[in-house]
């Protein structure tokens, strides 16, 4: 790539970029795949391309365009939520294929822009690396540290404390039982 890629919103509505949306599919898939633990990444990214395919205003897909080859090399994915009556923007996606300099942060101040034209109370960012690029750079704030403890299927992770601890596991309707279920 000679040249810096070009940032553009994908939506239906401009034929050339509409073609662009089954990669940004399959690039929110991947994303998904890879640093969203929580969600199905098949279904995550199919809900995320309908909504732009709608045109939901609460929904931004931002694309990175190779200028020399109209290949999309970049996205970055925003969307408007409310925590209780207060409306936040949450960035979970920033993807890059390759080295895309300045790209990918001025592809971010565009997400950040829209958020402040939704009038939202903060946006949020998820970062897969340590974030302190995104710190230095855009003056986001380190505020709370995700955690993730995985399981199969219905099984209750292993109960955690103090050596004689009963078993309770806060949060649940009661102490557990032996079989794992949980006590009404």
């Amino acid at each position: 790539m000679s040249a810096s890629p070009i940032i553009v919103r994908l939506t239906p509505e401009h034929s050339g970029l509409a073609k662009l949306l089954p990669y940004a599919l399959e690039r929110i898939e991947a994303s998904a795949r890879d640093y969203q633990l929580e969600c199905r990444p098949e279904e995550y990214a199919r809900a995320a391309i309908s909504r732009v395919m709608v045109g939901d205003p609460k929904v931004l897909l931002l694309g990175l365009i190779d200028p020399d080859t109209a290949m999309l090399i970049g996205h970055v994915l925003a969307e408007r939520f409310y925590v209780g009556s207060m409306p936040n923007v949450l960035i979970p996606q920033v993807r890059a294929d390759e080295n895309v300099g300045d790209a990918r942060f001025e592809a971010v101040e565009q997400a950040i822009k829209w958020a402040h034209q939704q009038a939202v109370s903060n946006v949020q960012l998820y970062s897969h690396r340590n974030g302190n690029e995104w710190i230095k750079r855009l003056g986001f704030q380190r505020y709370r540290s995700v955690l993730r403890l995985s399981f199969e299927g219905d099984q209750l992770p292993p109960a955690a404390g103090p050596a004689g601890d009963s078993g309770d596991v806060p949060g649940l309707a009661g102490p557990r039982r032996a079989s794992g279920d949980v006590a009404a």
